[in-house]
């Protein structure tokens, strides 16, 4: 079955004003959304737009959802502030929902998982803590009974200082139906963490966390598997003293 295209990406120069925002340069496009990180005229405060393509009421409404799930799930730490959501008549014909999120200074995930990272100050060690605190905050964000999504082979994953995972977007689900499948987290993880097991030269660490959780990845999913995950790794990153 063929993937649905994302949506047109919004065009809009640095400069440009939307409702109270000074657009300063783009920092991605996802299967839904447009992000700029803007600053507010009022304050100057920095912060990331995401803008939406809507048809209709059931698109804004969508939107809604994604807002309240941003607001939601902000004191796990996984996601960065919800400041609110707002309609940008663009012009006589569109009507442009978008979310104002606090903005996130750090590097993709997916650009340190690159192959080779061992040999561009990159070490082993370092890469398990922070697969670790992605843990963390997935089992944070399950114990909510709620799962997060749409992060496979580490995209929407924005680093800080090299230890401190956010996800700048997520599979909300729907108002109906929000997103519940913590498996497919579980999944997604286990596949960063054999990104990481790829990177030359072959890390011993990595390896024994490889096998150490090999359990984990091959029984049924439990509730509580993303929380096992960390305390399973931190012996390894972190061993006793003495």
């Amino acid at each position: 079955m063929c993937e649905v295209k994302p949506v047109p990406a919004f065009r809009l120069g640095r400069g440009c004003e939307v409702a109270g925002y000074t657009l300063l340069h783009p920092v991605g496009r996802g299967w839904e959304s447009t992000r700029y990180r803007a600053a507010e005229r009022l304050s100057g405060a920095v912060r990331r737009l995401q803008f939406y393509r809507a048809s209709g009421a059931g698109d804004i409404a969508a939107v809604g959802h994604v807002a309240a799930t941003f607001d939601h799930l902000h004191r796990t730490g996984a996601v960065p502030a919800y400041h609110h959501m707002d309609i940008w008549r663009r012009n006589a014909r569109e009507t442009v929902p978008f979310l104002a999120l606090g903005f996130i200074d750090g590097a993709p995930l997916t650009r340190l998982l690159q192959p080779g990272r061992w040999r561009r100050g990159w070490r082993d060690a370092t890469g398990l803590r922070l697969l670790r605190a992605v843990a963390a905050k997935l089992a944070t964000v399950h114990a909510l009974g709620l799962g997060v999504g749409d992060f496979q082979d580490g995209n929407n994953i924005i680093v800080k200082n090299r230890r401190d995972p956010v996800w700048c977007d997520l599979d909300a689900g729907t108002s109906d139906e929000p997103n519940r499948d913590r498996e497919t987290d579980l999944w997604h993880w286990f596949g960063l963490l054999d990104a990481m097991a790829e990177h030359q030269p072959v890390s011993p660490l990595v390896a024994r966390a490889v096998r150490k959780l090999g359990r984990i990845r091959n029984r049924r999913f439990r509730a509580d598997s993303m929380a096992e995950i960390v305390e399973r790794l931190s012996p390894l990153i972190e061993p006793p003293d003495g």
